[in-house]
């Protein structure tokens, strides 16, 4: 397995944000540390696409210091 971690030093999201970030019911978009806008349905997708390869990915946040996107692939030869 390949472990992947990536962390940003943006806006960061509120516990119940970070909850609802795969959830399709609640997609939407907020906007970011230099004020772009998306359509909120890029980490729904690539939830979906790892789910799909049986993985996982998942999401921690603090306020005003960041976020940390954690996901595994497993190698393939």
């Amino acid at each position: 397995l390949v472990f992947v971690s990536v962390q940003d030093s943006g806006v960061g999201m509120e516990a119940h944000r970070v909850a609802s970030l795969f959830d399709i019911a609640d997609a939407r978009s907020t906007l970011g540390t230099e004020k772009e806008k998306g359509s909120g349905l890029g980490l729904i997708l690539c939830r979906e696409l790892m789910a799909l390869h049986g993985q996982s990915i998942n999401a921690k946040s603090i306020i005003d210091e960041g976020t940390t996107m954690t996901f595994t692939l497993e190698l393939v030869e």
